[in-house]
């Protein structure tokens, strides 16, 4: 039992994809223990690095190493909800779609056809302007917008899995057809390509998250820290490290979950 459900991270591609994995999860345990910082002190705007400051301070004062560290509040919690909403929705439409003997295998393909035709983006500003611009609003229109992808991968490997004789032997040896689906089909057989997904969404996530706030009116408000509003927020100011230090903080984040993705190999099946 162990074996099997360890099998889906057999010839996993560790080192340092495992250490992008560790420093994305220590940034994160770091934003909820981080101090506050947020406060205005205009006797302190613009300065430079110091052993106080190791970043400075913005054009308010505050500490740019504190915003930038409690910033990841704004897309890690909102974010892995996101990634497990899309998870739940999207591996059972893609396994009804992808099954040979699913009653619903028409319907559900042609629901992943028709969701795929909207831009992820939009299903998100539609969402943020119905609801508002909360974390819960912005985690579900992210985790619905990356359904459809997780479906269509699903479905993609079932569809390769069904023609081989591995789902012949297991209904042969009188497995359950729940059974061969969810454990032979869908854990094993698309048990990596998910894992890499879910870990490649949350840089797109964080991605996502910034975009908005730095459009303003849909994203994370002044003064709560996001990078995308700290950016924004110094839009007509010298640029400094109030602008780069989260610029560079997204591309790191989205460069470090497609690392920490790739430790896991496509499944050959």
């Amino acid at each position: 039992m162990i074996a099997l459900w360890r099998a889906p991270f057999r010839g996993v591609r560790a080192r340092w994809p495992l250490l992008a994995l560790a420093v994305l999860l220590l940034s994160a345990v770091g934003s909820l223990v981080a101090p506050a910082g947020l406060d205005v002190n205009p006797g302190q705007r613009s300065q430079g690095w110091s052993m106080l400051h190791p970043l400075g301070t913005d054009h308010l004062g505050r500490d740019i190493a504190l915003r930038c560290l409690q910033a990841t509040r704004a897309f890690v919690g909102p974010g892995l909800m996101g990634v497990l909403l899309a998870l739940g929705l999207g591996i059972p439409t893609g396994a009804a779609a992808g099954w040979d003997r699913s009653p619903l295998r028409r319907p559900a393909q042609a629901l992943i056809d028709a969701a795929s035709a909207i831009p992820g983006v939009v299903v998100v500003l539609l969402v943020a302007a119905t609801w508002g611009s909360g974390p819960l609003a912005w985690a579900v229109g992210s985790g619905v917008a990356a359904a459809p992808g997780i479906a269509e991968l699903v479905r993609g490997r079932l569809e390769r899995l069904v023609v081989t004789s591995h789902v012949d032997a297991a209904r042969a040896h009188g497995f359950s057809e729940a059974y061969v689906l969810w454990v032979h089909g869908v854990w094993l057989g698309a048990g990596r390509s998910l894992a890499r997904r879910a870990v490649e969404l949350v840089g797109v996530f964080a991605a996502l998250e910034c975009t908005l706030s730095y459009l303003g009116a849909l994203g994370v408000p002044e003064p709560t820290p996001s990078w995308g509003n700290m950016i924004a927020f110094e839009w007509g100011y010298p640029i400094g490290l109030s602008t780069l230090a989260p610029a560079a903080l997204l591309w790191a984040t989205a460069a470090l979950t497609s690392r920490a993705g790739g430790m896991f190999a496509e499944d050959s099946t």
